[in-house]
């Protein structure tokens, strides 16, 4: 294979990389974390060629702080499951009507907007 086609193999893998990162950051922005999945890892047999090399050291640095945006949304979801578990102990399950909770669960309806 040529060392054409090798680079060409890289910009490929480099623009996965990159739209990978780029819908991670737009989920990150949007608080949409929970639907952030893996980023694919450029996998190409031979080295990067030098003039791609600034690119990729971009798309890293942006990696790292999408990497980072992201536990700390997680941390901070974490923060607030923990604390609704404590607010819930410390009522002991109960509720502002009486002693007992009382659980609804959510039911469809229908209105007939005709009426």
């Amino acid at each position: 294979m040529s060392a054409q086609s090798w680079a060409v193999r890289w910009v490929v893998a480099l623009a996965a990389l990159e739209a990978a990162v780029t819908e991670g950051e737009r989920l990150v922005e949007e608080g949409r974390v929970e639907e952030f999945r893996t980023v694919p890892v450029p996998v190409v047999a031979t080295g990067l060629p030098p003039e791609l090399a600034d690119r990729a050291r971009n798309l890293q640095d942006r990696l790292a702080a999408l990497t980072e945006r992201v536990a700390e949304a997680m941390t901070v979801t974490l923060r607030e499951i923990e604390a609704a578990a404590t607010e819930r102990a410390d009522r002991g399950g109960r509720n502002d009507r009486g002693p007992r909770a009382v659980r609804r669960q959510w039911q469809p309806s229908y209105v007939d907007a005709r009426a």
